[in-house]
């Protein structure tokens, strides 16, 4: 079934200007960024992107909570952003959705943008192997899971689309908010910045269609954790410097991408608006 995409933002007090709630925002990734950096310094060197990023993201967490509860217009909008989906999330929607996600994230966002940067900058390797050296430490896992499976998805969620996609959904409109969301989240993941704008459109088409945050914040943890380094994403995130290269080491990223097509005509067909 249709769902129409125009139904007015939760987000509609004019005085809530967008550019004052991103240049906070922005100040709060800042700041976040900074204390987690000076705070996650660990002794072992091979924890330090852990204990960093989990930093990161619970200083933001807890400044976007303050930062949330002290705006009236943002603080009345939260009822309405965690209400009770329009219908329940079906697993039909969740499949869809983990299936073009993890086909665009391990498949083709690696096999054809990864890989034709590694081609034309091999010291780009480093994105492919992050912290791999840490992978089997119960720190780095338990740091990890609890970054991505509870912190990033609650306030990547409630920013990106919760208060900017409202925010600009009601100034130009669904289409344009969409975008404009989805390049925010990428441009917050840096080197990961295309990976990120395309998941961020996928993300705004689930608020969008179930008109709460719940079934995108559940999705994206579950995303983050099934397609981590300690679930599928063992299978083809780290590749050895020596032959990374070589088209045999990549057999995994290139099934998923041949995939992705299928699977995101698929899931249009199940998140597309009605206008």
């Amino acid at each position: 079934m249709r769902y129409s995409a125009q139904i007015p933002p939760p987000l509609a007090d004019p005085a809530l200007k967008t550019s004052q709630v991103g240049s906070l925002l922005l100040a709060i990734y800042i700041l976040a960024t900074a204390l987690g950096i000076l705070w996650g310094r660990a002794s072992d060197p091979a924890l330090r992107f852990a204990w960093d990023t989990l930093l990161v993201h619970a200083v933001a967490a807890a400044c976007l909570v303050v930062f949330v509860s002290a705006v009236p217009q943002l603080r009345r909008s939260l009822p309405l952003l965690y209400s009770s989906p329009r219908t329940p999330l079906s697993a039909g929607d969740a499949l869809a959705f983990l299936g073009v996600m993890v086909a665009w994230g391990l498949g083709a966002h690696r096999f054809l943008v990864l890989y034709p940067l590694l081609a034309w900058y091999p010291p780009s390797h480093s994105v492919l192997v992050d912290a791999a050296s840490a992978w089997t430490s119960t720190a780095f896992i338990l740091a990890w899971s609890l970054m991505s499976g509870v912190l990033a998805p609650f306030s990547e969620e409630l920013v990106f689309r919760g208060i900017l996609l409202n925010l600009w959904r009601r100034r130009w409109g669904a289409a344009r908010a969409v975008a404009f969301s989805a390049i925010a989240f990428g441009a917050f993941h840096f080197q990961y910045a295309v990976f990120a704008i395309v998941g961020g459109v996928f993300f705004s088409l689930v608020y969008l269609k179930y008109r709460s945050l719940w079934p995108g914040t559940l999705l994206h943890s579950l995303y983050n954790l099934v397609a981590g380094p300690f679930a599928i994403g063992r299978f083809v995130l780290q590749k050895p410097a020596e032959s990374m290269l070589s088209l045999s080491q990549w057999l995994p990223e290139l099934a998923l991408t041949i995939a992705f097509f299928p699977l995101l005509v698929l899931f249009w067909r199940r998140f597309r608006p009605a206008n």
